[in-house]
């Protein structure tokens, strides 16, 4: 989760390493910069939900241990793969968006 705070912060340039890698991200420094930012907001609400979840399934004296493990990484796994799919369409929506927005600036 805290890795994700640069990339909030916009700190972060292009690089093959760290952060969002799609062709979109790439391409376009704008792109990066504002799919970095997006993600890591998200990731790191996600985050915190799922410490919550899990604070409050281990505080739940009726919650078996078996349970407990089960209910955690079924969210987990559920969390990352919606991130994922969004991260796709997050990509697609940015590269939407900058594009209308160089044709507005076209005279």
């Amino acid at each position: 989760m805290l890795s994700s705070v640069p990339l909030l912060r916009r700190k972060v340039k292009r690089n093959a390493w760290y952060g969002v890698r799609i062709p979109a991200t790439l391409r376009d420094e704008f792109i990066w910069y504002e799919v970095n930012a997006r993600f890591a907001k998200a990731f790191i609400i996600a985050s915190v939900l799922l410490m919550m979840l899990t604070a409050i399934l281990y505080a739940v004296p009726a919650v078996s241990v078996d349970s407990f493990g089960s209910v955690a990484t079924i969210s987990l796994l559920a969390t990352l793969v919606g991130l994922l799919v969004w991260l796709v369409k997050l990509g697609e929506d940015v590269s939407r968006e900058r594009k209308r927005d160089q044709g507005a600036d076209s005279p």
